[in-house]
């Protein structure tokens, strides 16, 4: 969307200088030679004085409001912090003295992007209809640029280079930053990427630039869990818009490289399970982040179902996480079975770790033949985590996933776990991980399910004339073991308890 693009960079532009401003500002501390009085309070007047301009800007929508105050509240505090404080030396005088010269000239740009955003139509979807000028649109562009500018400026270059060192440095890290803003990270987001590079520099015995030191943490920028890229992630702020949450769940779907067709295959799996941190666990606060995120990017009643790539590829990511989560358990606990192991990791996490849901979308079977999926076992049963995190295990404790790098079976593809973007209490859970399974399935998916069915709820069974079907009855097409599908599915719940409590 140009004119959110466009007013994304005026509004970085201003927290790019305010940044520059406070990096500099901190490397004055514990020096004697202070800048005269009249520059420091030239400086106080010039925040101030972008701080009334922007608060009069009152007829701004929620989203303009919401970018105005991103960009005031650093030049608030900024504010405050400079008038306590007479320190600085002449460079940081040099360095500063024209930072906010053009600050007029931001403050009209940002006044004809909320007029135009004033003048928006909002969709059914939450996104806008915006229009604006080509003029005003020509006229931010070199704020794109600036903002670059005031990112690299926050650099921290490694003790050990020269003044050619250092400019091979910048050029290589402006290479990296240009790659992250393409994929479509924010301003903040760079800004934490540098800042993850400061805190872990190469060695300061190095006279030249490591450039392997470098492209390695780049690499994590592109691992879903890695720590720069939890830094990146956090830091991106969705303010409850839909328009920002779509933005960050692009970037993430080009991260993962998340396709709209989903494959199923184990190696095409194993490929994209590569782009996950291999210590990224199923309760890490990370998972609720995204189902918010998702949450907001598809706040109507048709989900995920928008008809857009960006639902499909989201609905897609639900198998993805899944097989990531479970492969996260094989990988770093013992046990003979993917249970045995599933119970050590909820042994870790402690009392109250996980839930044993109902799993009655999960017990499809073949009405025409009576005969369950390959790899059904005596059963299926479910355990969950925070709700998001589903794992699905069948009797003989084997993981059921649509998706596995070990492996498919039948039962896994038709039965299998998915995770939940909704919450268990009200509609999300609905709208989000339900209703949408028909339209945006994979189409192998469909065709392995064709003749599957779930047993039914017993209300519905009765109404419908086939008490058979119920998902109580111990005697009907659905029961096994010699008793009903629900009754078996919480026995192997019960064990899979008594596993966790070790006995």
């Amino acid at each position: 969307m140009p004119v959110i693009t466009a007013f994304s960079d005026l509004n970085d532009s201003v927290q790019g200088k305010v940044s520059v401003f406070q990096q500099t500002d901190a490397t004055l501390q514990g020096y004697g030679n202070v800048l005269d009085e009249a520059e420091l309070e030239a400086n106080i007047q010039s925040f101030q004085k972008m701080t009334s301009a922007l608060s009069s800007l009152k007829r701004a929508t929620p989203i303009g409001k919401s970018l105005v105050q991103q960009a005031m509240a650093p030049l608030q505090a900024m504010t405050k912090n400079e008038q306590k404080r007479l320190q600085a030396l002449k460079e940081a005088q040099q360095k500063t003295k024209s930072l906010f010269d053009a600050e007029d000239d931001v403050i009209a740009q940002i006044a004809r992007g909320l007029a135009a955003i004033n003048d928006s139509t909002m969709n059914p979807d939450g996104s806008l209809n915006i229009s604006a000028d080509s003029d005003w649109l020509k006229s931010v562009e070199h704020y794109s640029d600036h903002k670059l500018d005031y990112i690299l400026a926050t650099i921290s270059y490694p003790a050990g280079l020269d003044a050619a060192g250092r400019k091979e440095y910048r050029a290589a890290v402006k290479k990296q930053l240009k790659k992250l803003s393409k994929e479509g990270w924010p301003a903040s987001s760079q800004l934490a990427y540098v800042k993850y590079l400061n805190k872990h520099q190469q060695k300061a015995s190095l006279k030249t630039v490591d450039m392997q030191h470098l492209n390695h943490i780049y690499k994590q920028s592109q691992t879903v869990g890695s720590k720069v890229f939890m830094d990146m992630w956090n830091v991106w702020q969705l303010d409850k818009s839909p328009a920002i949450a779509k933005q960050k769940l692009t970037t993430l779907t080009k991260v993962l490289q998340v396709p709209g067709n989903l494959p199923e295959d184990a190696e095409s799996t194993r490929k994209l399970l590569a782009h996950f941190d291999k210590k990224l666990a199923p309760n890490n606060k990370f998972w609720d982040s995204l189902a918010k995120t998702v949450q907001t990017a598809f706040p109507t009643e048709n989900g995920l179902n928008d008809g857009s790539n960006l639902g499909q590829k989201i609905h897609n990511l639900r198998y993805i996480i899944s097989a990531q989560q479970a492969q996260y358990i094989r990988d770093n606990y013992p046990g003979k079975t993917d249970a045995e192991k599933l119970a050590n990791y909820m042994k870790d996490c402690g009392k109250g770790s996980y839930e044993l849901e109902g799993s009655r979308l999960h017990q499809k079977m073949n009405r025409s033949t009576g005969e369950y999926p390959q790899g059904y076992g005596k059963g299926d049963y479910k355990v969950t985590q925070n709700f998001h995190t589903e794992f699905l295990l069948n009797s003989e404790g084997k993981f059921q996933n649509e998706i596995d790098p070990d492996g498919i079976n039948l039962n896994g593809q038709i039965n299998g776990a998915s995770f939940n973007y909704g919450n268990k209490k009200g509609n999300t859970h609905k709208y989000l991980d339900i209703n949408v399974v028909h339209d945006l399935d994979p189409q192998w998916r469909h065709d392995k399910s064709s003749g599957y069915k779930s047993p039914l709820l017993e209300e519905e069974a009765k109404k419908l004339g086939k008490p058979q079907n119920s998902y109580t009855e111990p005697h009907g097409n659905y029961s096994i073991n010699g008793q009903s599908s629900k009754d078996n599915a919480t026995q192997l719940g019960h064990e899979f308890d008594q596993m966790v409590k070790g006995q």
